[in-house]
């Protein structure tokens, strides 16, 4: 892998901000939740995972082949979600990448191709073996939840107004009731991503702040449970 200096590093990612954060916007990016907030909080999640992440046996390996770095996992955030937005609906995520890196900030094909690979699989959650890039990647998307999460999940639901009903009521108007079960559905998800040990290694989840956030996402939705029930509903 190329050598950079941390000022080039530094430099390269404010470039790609700069160049990227419109694309990452209202109206190019209409999805909530993926905006370039999102992009943002999970650079700095991913800096604050970067200790555990070095005691996980499989990346362990790779960040200390150089296989990846923090400058690299940093660039696949910026990346995860750019097929999503409006103005590149039409283009592949290889393409896309390799135009962004290759064409306009001098990356090599050889830094490119994980990259790819990353971001062109963050979303699915097969249970397979997986580089060690893509796992990094997930974790730091995984854990841009908590109470934040809620907002990101109504963001992203287009939420018309507060659950009554946390399953799809036929009192309420098709789409309506289906973004309300749909985000109650987003929010159990979330909760597997704890609960199931095969998403999050017991390195990340051992964090007293991950722990904070799922904690969280679980006594919400006891919560919203409970409230409902009050309410006889």
């Amino acid at each position: 892998m190329p050598h950079r200096s941390e000022e080039r590093e530094t430099k390269i990612l404010a470039e790609i901000e700069t160049y990227l954060i419109q694309d990452y916007s209202p109206p190019n990016m209409k999805l909530g939740g993926h905006d370039f907030t999102h992009c943002k909080r999970m650079c700095k999640i991913a800096k604050k995972i970067w200790p555990a992440l070095k005691t996980i046996s499989e990346i362990k390996e790779a960040i200390e082949s150089g296989e990846i770095t923090l400058f690299i996992l940093k660039i696949a955030i910026w990346l995860h979600n750019i097929d999503r937005s409006e103005k590149f609906t039409r283009l592949s995520v290889e393409i896309l990448i390799k135009n962004i890196l290759l064409h306009r900030f001098g990356f090599t094909e050889e830094e490119i191709q994980p990259i790819v690979d990353a971001v062109s699989r963050h979303s699915s959650l097969e249970q397979r073996a997986e580089p060690a890039l893509l796992r990094a990647l997930r974790y730091c998307d995984m854990l841009d939840f908590g109470a934040i999460g809620v907002l990101r999940i109504g963001a992203y639901r287009h939420m018309p107004y507060v659950a009554s009903d946390l399953t799809a009521s036929e009192t309420l108007p098709g789409e309506s009731a289906d973004k309300l079960a749909s985000a109650f559905a987003a929010i159990s998800r979330v909760i597997e991503w704890w609960t199931n040990e095969g998403f999050l290694p017991k390195e990340i989840k051992e964090l007293d702040w991950v722990r904070n956030r799922f904690q969280f996402m679980i006594k919400f939705r006891e919560r919203c449970i409970e409230e409902l029930k009050e309410l006889g509903i």
